[in-house]
């Protein structure tokens, strides 16, 4: 499958949105090799992200803390706190391309 394909299976709110510009900004960060088969479903993750990050408000940024619904309002987590920082953290679609890709990463190797 390619990373379009994957978008409505992961992400079903932009089933009919275009993210040919996000998958393509993923395609730049994610060198090929990377993942294998699986290398689609992480562009996919990433693009996602991409598109979520680029459509939020203005200065809006980190994960949403608090969602209210009558007045209709969005908080985010202004990453002042102790949780554990993720590189792709503010959408559960980098969260799980963090994940994903943490299974890549090679350590160090100590002898």
């Amino acid at each position: 499958m390619t990373p379009a394909q994957w978008i409505p299976i992961i992400a079903a709110e932009f089933a009919t949105a275009d993210l040919s510009g996000a998958i393509s900004a993923a395609e730049l960060k994610i060198r090929d090799g990377l993942g294998g088969d699986k290398r689609p479903l992480l562009v996919a993750y990433l693009a996602a992200h991409i598109h979520t990050i680029a459509n939020r408000s203005t200065g809006a940024t980190g994960a949403i803390s608090k969602v209210s619904e009558g007045g209709v309002s969005i908080e985010y987590d202004n990453g002042n706190n102790s949780k554990p920082i993720q590189r792709h953290g503010s959408t559960p679609y980098g969260k799980e391309y963090d994940s994903m890709s943490d299974d890549f990463v090679l350590g160090a190797l100590v002898v």
